[in-house]
């Protein structure tokens, strides 16, 4: 398993999102290879990125989500 895994979500319709994902394939490495697109759905246990990650990459660890967002002032 690699010990890094990000996913941006670029496109969203209703409940669904298309994520690209990148992973880094040793801890020492940088992330290698080009992003993958994959769909979720939000509010769905089994279909969600929580409901897939969770069990079959980290073990029941229990991923997170970090918003980004534009900071109020500089949105324009």
């Amino acid at each position: 398993m690699s010990p890094y895994h990000a996913a941006a979500v670029v496109a969203r319709d209703g409940q669904d999102c298309i994520t690209l994902e990148v992973f880094a394939t040793e801890a020492d490495e940088p992330v290698k290879g080009s992003p993958a697109a994959k769909g979720y759905t939000v509010g769905d246990a089994a279909l969600s990125f929580h409901g897939h990650w969770q069990t079959a990459y980290f073990g029941g660890t229990g991923p997170i989500t970090v918003v980004i967002q534009p900071h109020p002032n500089l949105s324009g």
